[in-house]
């Protein structure tokens, strides 16, 4: 609690583009008042230029998910959850 007060946030690592550390920022407003919202923060264009490389790996993320659910690792649930809506819904 006290480095979420104290730290101006968490690193940032430099080997990320300059149009991804303007959308962690942008996440990492202490003030939510200054911070976007999810609406917002989907027209960033990062996340637009992004979008389909993201939804490969959510794809990958939920297919390995779904794989290692019959040995017990996880509930079904969890497997089904991560998704990004159809670009016609962004």
């Amino acid at each position: 609690m006290f480095r979420i007060v104290e730290d101006n946030g968490p690193p940032i690592p430099e080997r990320c583009s300059e149009m991804l550390q303007d959308f962690l920022k942008q996440c990492f407003h202490k003030d939510p008042s200054q911070r976007p919202s999810a609406e917002v923060l989907c027209e960033h264009p990062w996340l637009k230029n992004n979008w389909d490389a993201l939804q490969v790996c959510l794809d990958l993320t939920r297919d390995m998910l779904q794989a290692l659910n019959p040995l017990g690792f996880i509930e079904s649930s969890t497997a089904r959850q991560y998704t990004i809506p159809p670009t016609s819904q962004r």
